[in-house]
């Protein structure tokens, strides 16, 4: 019985067995966007995560021109969901970043002053310290080109997040990745996003 279940396997290709474990050592292999830049509206939302930038596991820099409000609040860009991604949203006036490790690590950054009425530039800077798999990344947030926070990202993951969660610009569709606002979710963002440019490093 093992003789022949090893042959038909071999014959309809299903080595290597076990392989849902390749992608967390192979991270290269897996599907992804052949893209290095993007320029996205508030009308992007639900874009799937294997088409999407690769936020949270390679080096990038994005940019968001937005105009706020007074003690703005809501999400300017998510990837991934509960189980896992990256979030970055406004509470209260102060610019947050954060990184939900898969449930197991939680990293967050946050900005000590409230964003003042009118038009910004937020910047979130994200390096990896390596090219292998977890490496650790560095992230930098600034508005108006001054920094504001920094964080470092013990592990990042190594292939993606999810398989069914997205990509959205100024809310947060599906589970949402931070706790801080699951209860406000989709938590849209209450401010106009003119664009949000993600250069990958």
């Amino acid at each position: 019985m093992k003789a022949r279940f090893l042959e038909v396997v071999k014959d309809n290709k299903v080595f290597p067995i076990g392989a849902g474990n390749w992608l967390r050592l192979h991270p290269e292999d897996r599907i992804k966007t052949p893209y290095k830049r993007w320029s996205f509206d508030s009308d992007t939302t639900r874009m799937p995560e294997f088409t999407a930038p690769g936020l949270g596991r390679e080096s990038s820099i994005v940019t968001v021109d937005a105009e706020f409000g007074e003690n703005a609040n809501g999400v300017l860009y998510a990837l991934g969901g509960a189980s896992g991604g990256l979030t970055v949203y406004m509470d209260d006036g102060h610019l947050v970043y954060e990184y939900n490790m898969m449930i197991i690590e939680n990293y967050q950054a946050r900005g000590p002053d409230r964003i003042l009425h009118g038009k910004h530039r937020i910047e979130i800077d994200t390096t990896l310290q390596s090219p292998k798999p977890l490496s650790a990344a560095d992230v930098l947030l600034k508005v108006d080109g001054k920094e504001v926070a920094r964080t470092t990202v013990a592990r990042t993951v190594p292939a993606a997040f999810s398989a069914s969660e997205t990509f959205d610009v100024g809310t947060d569709l599906g589970s949402p990745v931070s706790h801080a606002y699951a209860e406000r979710r989709p938590f849209k963002f209450d401010g106009k996003i003119d664009v949000v440019k993600v250069d990958m490093k």
